[in-house]
């Protein structure tokens, strides 16, 4: 179904507000809005807002997107474009109840994934779908979506496929602690660098012809 966007940044105020919610967002670092985009530079960079007002775990289905233009080669580590979960007590590097979707990583790919209810290792229990690296310094679209039972994976209009869910990985158990934008829920994981220039929250699951008529539209829809 069509459903709404509950949160917007579309950063052309030059501000990191939500422009249809309440959870507006807050620059880390040296991490600025420029030219109608978020923009990391460096490490240390980053935008957060507030877990608690966006609530993913309280939808029954839920929609990430993303416009962003990535620094051509910038993103080598296990970057994060979009990340929500928390951090164990114990070993605040670890990221625990999360989701999170990225363009580029260590291993060279981008990936979607969700991880819950495993306190010790969730790396290794991540539901995920991943899709080919995109460091290239060229304007993309990503999106990630989640329902009841399955998690679905899209850049630039074209579905790289779905992963059943099921277990503990399942959108009730997404932590409220944390919601980022340039960093990952693995506090001691580099920060993604490039320009995010739209990012939206929607409480639906758009279909695989929503989102490839989205990324038909352009960015400036």
């Amino acid at each position: 179904m069509q459903g709404a966007r509950v949160h917007s940044y579309t950063f052309e105020d030059g501000t990191a507000n939500d422009s249809v919610g309440e959870a507006h967002g807050t620059l880390v670092g040296g991490a600025v809005v420029a030219d109608g985009a978020l923009l990391t530079t460096a490490q240390e960079q980053w935008m957060e807002m507030p877990g608690d007002v966006i609530a993913l775990n309280t939808y029954s289905e839920i929609t990430l997107e993303a416009w962003y233009t990535p620094t051509a080669g910038a993103n080598a580590g296990w970057s994060m474009l979009a990340s929500f979960g928390s951090r164990t007590p114990d070993a605040l590097w670890r990221g625990v109840d999360y989701i999170f979707m990225t363009s580029a990583r260590a291993d060279d790919k981008s990936r979607a994934a969700i991880s819950c209810l495993n306190y010790n290792d969730p790396y290794n229990t991540e539901t995920a779908v991943d899709g080919p690296e995109y460091d290239d310094g060229l304007l993309h679209h990503m999106v990630m979506t989640l329902t009841a039972t399955e998690l679905a994976f899209y850049i630039d209009g074209v579905s790289m496929g779905t992963a059943a869910l099921g277990g503990d990985n399942v959108i009730a158990n997404i932590s409220q602690d944390l919601a980022l934008l340039a960093k990952g829920v693995y506090n001691d994981d580099p920060e993604w660098i490039g320009q995010i220039h739209e990012f939206n929250i929607y409480d639906c699951a758009l279909s695989e012809a929503q989102v490839a008529d989205k990324y038909a539209a352009g960015l400036d829809e």
